[in-house]
């Protein structure tokens, strides 16, 4: 009797009307030329899009990429700190950078004083749709879960360099 009553409610408001075919959904999304240059390389690396608002975006940068921002409606906790504590800064001093740059290449400097961006692996920023996205060359790639921990001693950098 439930699964009559369920399935006379669902269909009225779940019929084949409501559903799209994915060939359609893909054709109303479009890769910009930052997303196509980026799509250009298949590692795993993250993007962050400066061009929309950041944290509160639908577009479709996080169709083709593992994004640093979005929205969802379900943020991890731990990831809201991150982006409160660190990530808000780091973006600030970034696009403070930006407005003083006469071209992408004097936005490297910038980047290095941005440890939780890095962390993230954000290789690519996107900072306008329609221009290539900035390269960041101290993202730090993957992360890895360790297996086994090994204490060392503490060496000063010269006695280690000497050692090696």
């Amino acid at each position: 009797m439930v699964l009559l009553d369920l399935w006379t409610v669902d269909k009225r408001y779940l019929n084949a009307d409501r559903f799209e075919r994915l060939s359609a959904i893909q054709k109303s999304v479009t890769p910009t030329p930052a997303d196509a240059f980026i799509l250009k390389d298949q590692s795993y690396k993250r993007v962050l899009n400066l061009a929309v608002s950041t944290f509160n975006d639908n577009t479709p940068t996080s169709y083709f990429h593992k994004s640093v921002g979005g929205y969802h409606g379900a943020k991890l906790k731990r990831y809201q700190e991150l982006i409160d504590s660190a990530l808000v800064g780091e973006i600030n001093t970034f696009i403070s950078a930006a407005g003083n740059a006469k071209s992408a290449e004097d936005l490297i400097p910038a980047l290095s004083s941005t440890p939780a961006l890095d962390m993230l692996n954000t290789r690519y920023i996107i900072y306008n749709h329609e221009a290539p996205p900035v390269i960041n060359p101290y993202s730090l790639g993957n992360a890895w879960f360790v297996e086994n921990l090994y204490w060392l001693k503490m060496q000063t950098r010269k006695s280690w360099q000497s050692n090696h």
